[in-house]
């Protein structure tokens, strides 16, 4: 749901500097409130998503979110 992931984007202060763009996504610089550690957040449209997998609390992510939730 957008909801969701819009209170999900509250929790960056966004520089706003574009770094990269391909063909279905974008990757922008960013900077969590939490730590103000920079990183790099990707971004891409759901109707690009061609692969899904389920977290453990059940929610649908994008299995390249999955494996990287695996292998933490």
């Amino acid at each position: 749901p957008a909801g969701k992931a819009q209170e999900a984007l509250q929790q960056w202060d966004w520089l706003g500097s574009l770094l990269e763009r391909s063909g279905f996504s974008s990757i922008l610089a960013a900077t969590p409130l939490l730590d103000g550690a920079p990183v790099a957040v990707k971004r891409v449209p759901r109707n690009c998503v061609r692969c899904w997998g389920e977290l453990p609390k059940g929610t649908s992510t994008p299995l390249e979110i999955k494996l990287l939730h695996v292998i933490s």
